[in-house]
């Protein structure tokens, strides 16, 4: 088992992707990163590992089964799309 949390807060988020919180809002800003979950402002560490591996061009690893904010996350842009 790991000790990695599966969300990130903007700081925790910056961190993991050694920028400033700044520099991250910039980036969520342009799209280089992805949103927060719906309803807060936390993002699942997943979410951005697979949009930096997008951006550079990378495969993203197979995820293990969805977790719970990601099936929600899921849910509200299908039910935003209609």
């Amino acid at each position: 088992m790991t000790d990695r949390p599966l969300t990130l807060s903007l700081g925790e988020a910056a961190d993991f992707i050694g920028v400033s919180p700044a520099t991250f809002r910039l980036w969520r800003g342009k799209g280089l990163v992805p949103a927060p979950l719906p309803g807060t402002r936390r993002w699942l560490r997943a979410d951005i590992e697979d949009r930096l591996n997008q951006k550079a061009g990378r495969t993203p690893k197979p995820a293990p089964a969805a977790s719970a904010y990601a099936r929600r996350r899921q849910r509200l842009e299908r039910e935003n799309a209609q």
